[in-house]
């Protein structure tokens, strides 16, 4: 499967499990600290990548740390030391990976960082329960100049135990029609992601990532309730091509440092594009370091296009 187009950074991570891509994180004084990013869910292997964070007048590149030292421990035990992966065709940034454990839900994860000439970080973090999505539907779809859009909502079955936070992804699945480097033509399937994705309820409990590509949400409003969502998604183009075209709908349970992350992620990229915005607070529960080292799980259904 190919991904068609180009998502924003991170934006394209959260596609699959695996760890965030690396987040620029300068510091305005003092000496560099390491960077952590991994976001894991269940059955799934730890993927990690450590970088260092850079002075903020700093216009270099990422600058990766390849003798990292990581563990992942659980109520104190070790349960394995990651391996280190260079870059390579499948994966353009290195990354420490585990090898025999994989995460399971519900479970508190320890992580300690270490490496020559710099503080040592530690984290925590878990996969929450899923939530499960109990009903979807096409309300709408049709094609516009440059673009084509489905109207589609889902209901969220929030449970009212604790705070719950929501990420929802969509994407358009389809059969293209594609050449071969031999002059041939062969269906293949792809993945689309959107233009944007947007409500028009101004009451509903959501805010947009960047770029309005996914939406993040939190109970507050609806604790405990079955909460009914609808949005817009703008595409590219709908491609039902070979009477296979659908989309999908990703409803990620997360936690609220994964929540809060992303909506600091959101606030810079704001703040970058307005330069007489008010200053953003940068996330992390990376102690003594930046990033973030957290779980997600996910719920998914689909919906045939006409």
């Amino acid at each position: 499967m190919k991904i068609a187009r180009y998502y924003p950074i991170l934006f394209a991570m959260f596609l699959l499990a695996g760890c965030l891509e690396p987040v620029d994180l300068p510091i305005l004084n003092g000496e560099a600290r390491l960077v952590l990013n991994s976001n894991f869910t269940n059955d799934q292997y730890f993927h990690v990548r450590v970088s260092q964070s850079r002075n903020l007048q700093d216009s270099s590149t990422f600058v990766f740390v390849n003798n990292a030292t990581v563990k992942i421990f659980h109520d104190g035990e070790l349960l394995e030391t990651l391996t280190y992966f260079p870059p390579d065709d499948k994966d353009e940034f290195p990354s420490y990976r585990s090898l025999s454990i994989k995460a399971e839900f519900g479970i508190e994860y320890e992580i300690i960082a270490e490496a020559p000439g710099f503080a040592s970080i530690t984290s925590s973090g878990k996969v929450p329960f899923p939530t499960e999505i109990t009903d979807t539907s096409l309300e709408d779809e049709g094609n516009q100049t440059s673009s084509s859009f489905v109207f589609f909502s889902l209901g969220i079955d929030d449970n009212q135990v604790e705070d719950n936070y929501y990420h929802i992804l969509v994407y358009q699945l389809a059969d293209q029609l594609v050449s071969s480097s031999n002059g041939t033509k062969d269906f293949e399937t792809r993945l689309f992601g959107p233009l944007k994705m947007f409500t028009f309820d101004p009451d509903a409990p959501v805010s947009f990532f960047i770029d309005n590509r996914g939406a993040l949400i939190r109970d507050r409003s609806f604790n405990g309730q079955d909460k009914k969502f609808t949005f817009r998604v703008d595409f590219e183009k709908l491609r039902t091509t070979n009477d296979n075209g659908r989309i999908i709908i990703e409803l990620r349970s997360v936690t609220e440092d994964y929540y809060d992350y992303l909506t600091s992620i959101k606030r810079q990229h704001d703040r970058s594009n307005n330069p007489l915005s008010e200053p953003a607070i940068d996330f992390t529960n990376i102690e003594n370091g930046y990033g973030l080292f957290t779980g997600f799980s996910v719920s998914r259904d689909t919906i045939d296009l006409r």
